[in-house]
């Protein structure tokens, strides 16, 4: 990684994780990338972790984070167990906020439309200073209910089971 992508991520206010999920975690780039923030890190055991780590080379708690991600399930819960938790090891829990989607495959489509004004509102409360509780609860309302939305899924893939 180059020492200028490093530079831009400590002088960040704000960084915005935004990808598609794949096979239950982050992109093979995105990772890559995240791996490769080390050198942000002192050489050190960090004092006082319950499972290891290492301390920050810089303060960096004035920067906030946003993980924004879709997936295709019919929901998001659940989905994003290793997401949370490696960001919870990276950034620590607490220190990010999320807007995770399920049903992704649906939002070209007008059913849609409702859905994308309340992430479009979670985007706006995450600028103005954190997503308010209530909108994450109906982000994880799914667009369909389960066995539509499953169908649907199934049949685009244009062959039987």
């Amino acid at each position: 990684m180059s020492s200028d992508i490093l530079g831009k991520l400590v002088a960040a206010d704000i960084i915005i994780w935004s990808f598609g999920l794949y096979f239950y975690g982050v992109p093979g780039n995105m990772k890559n990338l995240i791996d490769r923030q080390l050198p942000l890190f002192l050489p050190f055991m960090a004092e006082g972790s319950e499972s290891g780590g290492h301390p920050p080379r810089y303060d960096l708690s004035r920067q906030r984070h946003v993980v924004i991600s879709t997936c295709g399930f019919w929901t998001a819960k659940g989905n994003y167990d290793s997401v949370t938790a490696m960001f919870n090891s990276c950034y620590g829990m607490g220190n990010y906020e999320t807007i995770f989607c399920g049903q992704g495959g649906l939002f070209r489509a007008p059913v849609a439309d409702g859905y994308l004004d309340i992430v479009r509102r979670a985007g706006s409360e995450f600028a103005s200073g954190g997503i308010r509780r209530e909108t994450q609860e109906e982000l994880l309302k799914p667009i369909y209910p389960r066995d539509v939305f499953e169908k649907g899924a199934d049949a685009s893939w244009g062959i039987e089971k």
